[in-house]
């Protein structure tokens, strides 16, 4: 009968499990040495290292490069492994024989300037340059992938590259990555956790390239959706470039090693603390540490705001407010209106007030906080007796009172009703731009000045007659 009598020796029952090993194949790992050789593909990126093994590490084997040579550098050589990096693209193949035996693997190379790689639901990205071609499509809607690892080299990310892959997690972004296409994580809502460059340039369909366009064109298309939890940077943060315009979350983090700033309580301030530089987009409150002297809006405000009696200065680098609408839609960023609390005792000097008032973030919420030197004269709201903050007025005719030093130059974008004829007294020195700009311009027919009012060349809507006095 067939089979293994189980009383024979154990000597020789070895040798017949051997024999029979030796005829159908032994396997070394995950690859099998047998009589019939066989041949395996590999990718490797350029600047990136592959690991090539057979067999367990009692295993000798021979390497040998038989064409492509120029394409690979050996990294590293064991008993039975070899690592390889990519240094051009082509190809090359390797040979790996074990000792002792006729069997050959044959390692088919493959070198790119970058390869993906999907495995146990992260999506890796190795190589040099971009990171794939712009709305390829290659990945999108891929429900797979749940991590996204850039990995150093990469410098591209395009505009939509992992549309709606709604099962992503996690997103790890090298800081060799310069440009980030808008919407790259596009409908990803489940993403808790962002690591990314502290600078880079957002570019594609609909967003101006910020920090290198001159008009710095403002658009609602980010990189990352704002379901994001945490968003840690990872190389030195410049907020001329990322801020909350381009980053939204509950929590923002800067790098370890950041020259210029901190964190408290997931927002960024100077390393002294006494800056306030950047908020987490998603708190619908915001209260300012207690070493916070110093308080920058020039990006985006949270709904409710809460100043302390620490803060001495307010300050922004918007060149024009906001104009927010009466049903809270502004026309430069969909702001809606921020409710603002001052602690009992606060005192903040002339530039300061004047900071929030031309910001439009607030509306005139902010006048009954300061209605002790806010006066309302013929529909214009006058602050210090000298700013022109605001006007809502339905006069034909309006002069502006003498005394009067500064004009808002958001101050006629709420009007609904502008007058016919508006006079502006000497004491005015300058006519920010927009100032006179208003889609309800139907009857604003003439602005009466004199020569010692300069007018920036944007400040007075075209066909409106200038008189002089």
């Amino acid at each position: 009968m067939g089979g293994i009598d189980m009383k024979k020796s154990k000597s020789e029952i070895y040798l017949l499990v051997m024999g029979l090993a030796m005829a159908g194949g032994i396997f070394y790992g995950k690859e099998t040495v047998g009589a019939k050789s066989f041949s395996k593909n590999v990718q490797v990126a350029i600047g990136n290292s592959e690991k090539l093994s057979v067999g367990n590490k009692s295993n000798s084997i021979k390497w040998t490069v038989v064409s492509g040579k120029n394409n690979i550098k050996i990294v590293d050589k064991k008993a039975n492994q070899l690592s390889i990096s990519g240094k051009k693209t082509g190809t090359a193949i390797i040979n790996a024989k074990v000792s002792g035996k006729n069997t050959i693997f044959k390692y088919k190379i493959k070198v790119k300037k970058v390869v993906c790689s999907l495995k146990k639901g992260t999506l890796t990205i190795k190589g040099k340059g971009k990171a794939f071609s712009k709305e390829s499509g290659l990945f999108w809607e891929n429900t797979a992938i749940k991590k996204v690892v850039v990995k150093k080299g990469i410098t591209e990310l395009p505009p939509s590259a992992f549309r709606s892959c709604t099962n992503i997690e996690s997103v790890n972004i090298a800081s060799s990555v310069k440009k980030i296409g808008d919407r790259a994580f596009g409908g990803c809502k489940k993403i808790k956790e962002v690591v990314c460059p502290g600078e880079f340039n957002v570019y594609g369909n609909g967003y101006a390239d910020n920090g290198s366009n001159s008009d710095n064109s403002w658009s609602k298309d980010t990189p990352f959706p704002e379901e994001c939890g945490t968003v840690r940077f990872n190389s030195q943060l410049n907020t001329k470039k990322v801020n909350t315009d381009i980053i939204s979350a509950k929590k923002i983090y800067v790098w370890s090693k950041d020259k210029k700033y901190k964190n408290v309580d997931g927002n960024i301030y100077s390393k002294d603390g006494k800056t306030f530089v950047m908020y987490a987009g998603k708190n619908t409150v915001l209260k300012f540490a207690d070493s916070c002297k110093n308080v920058d809006f020039s990006f985006k405000v949270p709904k409710s705001i809460v100043i302390g009696k620490g803060i001495e200065k307010i300050t922004t680098n918007s060149d024009v407010p906001f104009a927010v609408s009466e049903e809270g839609a502004a026309y430069s960023g969909n702001l809606k209106w921020s409710d603002i609390t001052f602690e009992n005792g606060i005192v903040l000097e002339y530039d300061s007030v004047k900071a929030l008032l031309t910001e439009g973030y607030f509306g005139r919420k902010l006048y009954k906080t300061f209605d002790k030197e806010m006066k309302y004269q013929n529909g214009m709201y006058i602050w210090g007796e000298k700013y022109l903050t605001d006007y809502d007025g339905k006069e034909a005719s309006l002069e502006i009172p003498d005394g009067i030093t500064e004009i808002n130059a958001g101050a006629f974008a709420q009007c609904t009703q502008m007058p016919e004829k508006i006079t502006i007294p000497d004491s005015v020195l300058k006519i920010e731009k927009y100032t006179f700009n208003n889609q309800n311009t139907g009857r604003f027919k003439e602005i009466v000045m004199s020569d010692k009012t300069i007018a920036d060349k944007d400040a007075i809507e075209q066909g409106i007659n200038v008189t002089k006095k």
